[in-house]
């Protein structure tokens, strides 16, 4: 009888906080700036987060798959057609490369520092690295900065 009680308690509690959109589970949406005007990246495969300055307006990701890894690509919108755009309209400031532990291990001193990546952190059997673009474009020099770059790669966790 207790159990049937506290079943329904539970159910009613669980019930209230979908209705009302709070939950101990609400996680805060990418495509928003929270309170302290940043995005919260997540990706839930791969398990880590970022945060991304209010600059990242309107940003997109796409991932890619290769031997061993997958890529997190981040664009952003620019109207700078000087510079190389594998998405019409968008420049890639950052690639977030998630390496298997074991294909990370599998290669050789030489091959690792021809990556061109910067190593972020280990865990959950992966080795995460950070690469950012080389130039920015004409329309993101005055928002590009060494401590937007160091901001983001301080926020990166790992769920």
């Amino acid at each position: 009888m207790i159990m049937k009680k506290l079943n329904l308690i539970l159910a009613g509690i669980l019930a209230l906080s979908v209705l009302t959109g709070c939950s101990l589970f609400n996680k805060p949406p990418m495509d928003e700036l929270n309170k302290e005007g940043v995005y919260n990246y997540r990706n839930e495969g791969l398990k880590f987060s970022l945060e991304l300055t209010a600059e990242f307006l309107y940003y997109q990701t796409q991932s890619k798959d290769a031997d061993g890894y997958r890529d997190i690509e981040f664009f952003v919108p620019t109207s700078d057609k000087s510079i190389p755009q594998e998405v019409p309209g968008y420049a890639k400031p950052i690639v977030i490369r998630a390496y298997e532990e074991e294909k990370w291990k599998e290669l050789a001193d030489k091959e690792r520092s021809n990556v061109n990546f910067e190593e972020l952190k280990a865990g959950n059997n992966r080795i995460y690295l950070i690469k950012f673009w080389d130039q920015a474009p004409a329309d993101w020099q005055d928002k590009w900065t060494s401590k937007m770059r160091e901001d983001i790669k301080s926020s990166f966790k790992l769920d």
